[in-house]
């Protein structure tokens, strides 16, 4: 009977050994995540930050071709004054 109870504290010990290694694991994990998370924002913010300044500097050159073909346009119209 000793042997069985001795056998049986063994293997408590051992499945609170397991849970802490488990523990730990979630842990890191978790925190990784966390900083994967926040990198990707990051990332996020900056590629949408590029698309928004792509897409200002296209409407800066399409306002430039609207204004010269205006210009081209008045100074036809004069010249037919």
């Amino acid at each position: 009977m000793e042997g069985f109870c001795d056998c049986i504290d063994q293997m408590f010990s051992k499945v609170n050994e397991l849970e802490q290694r488990v523990n730990a694991v979630e842990r890191y994990y978790a925190d990784n995540k966390q900083l994967n998370t926040a990198k990707c924002n990051s990332v996020l913010k900056d590629k949408i930050k590029k698309k928004h300044l792509m897409i200002v500097e296209k409407q800066q050159e399409d306002s430039e071709k609207i204004m010269e073909d205006l210009m081209r346009q008045f100074a036809v119209i004069f010249r037919q004054v």
